[in-house]
């Protein structure tokens, strides 16, 4: 967060290398309360391309994979 302080806001972000754009958009997801899409929207990322190249580089998307939002389903059901 401190980084988008340093930029002044965002306007500034929108103008950095796509690089670190992403770099930047990894940091917002994990210590902030955005969306993938809202992040997106703030770096002036498509939702859809963004999503596509983070999955690319292996970041993960979501708080729980598929077996684990499944373990968590089956778990909630036999309370």
């Amino acid at each position: 967060m401190s980084v988008l302080l340093e930029l002044k806001g965002l306007d500034k972000a929108r103008e950095l290398p796509e690089p670190i754009r992403l770099l930047l958009a990894i940091g917002l997801y994990q210590v902030s309360p955005y969306s993938w899409d809202k992040i997106a929207e703030l770096l002036d990322f498509n939702p859809i391309a963004l999503k596509e190249k983070l999955r690319a580089l292996g970041v993960r998307l979501y708080g729980l994979d598929e077996e684990e939002a499944k373990a968590k389903l089956e778990a909630s059901r036999s309370l």
